[in-house]
């Protein structure tokens, strides 16, 4: 079955450190090069003090989000995606459903014994 060029692709990278996590689908690979770039576009802009949430090139439509400090999904689509925010979300909602919220950011729901 032949590969359909405009399905949008879903990355996964750790918020801090920019390392891949996933890519959906898995072929064709992103180049670790686009992902670094793309997860750099949006550091840059959230130390700068923007939320970068959606751009568009003539060839590409992205969108990002970030998920307790912890996860950044980041959606890529050669083609206007309806409603990327609500993919993102539906996304991060299956990996919680399958890993569990402490599992995905741990820093940020755990609490001690005594409250704090």
């Amino acid at each position: 079955m032949p590969e359909v060029e405009s399905a949008p692709c879903l990355l996964c990278v750790a918020t801090a450190s920019g390392l891949p996590l996933f890519c959906r689908p898995p072929r064709p690979q992103v180049p670790f090069s686009l992902v670094g770039a793309l997860h750099g576009v949006h550091l840059f802009g959230a130390a700068a003090g923007a939320e970068l949430r959606e751009a568009a090139t003539p060839t590409a439509h992205l969108a990002w989000a970030c998920y307790g400090n912890s996860i950044t999904l980041i959606l890529l689509s050669p083609s206007p995606t309806p409603g990327p925010a609500r993919i993102l979300d539906s996304a991060f909602g299956a990996m919680v459903l399958v890993l569990g919220l402490d599992e995905l950011v741990p820093s940020a729901t755990w609490r001690d014994s005594n409250g704090t």
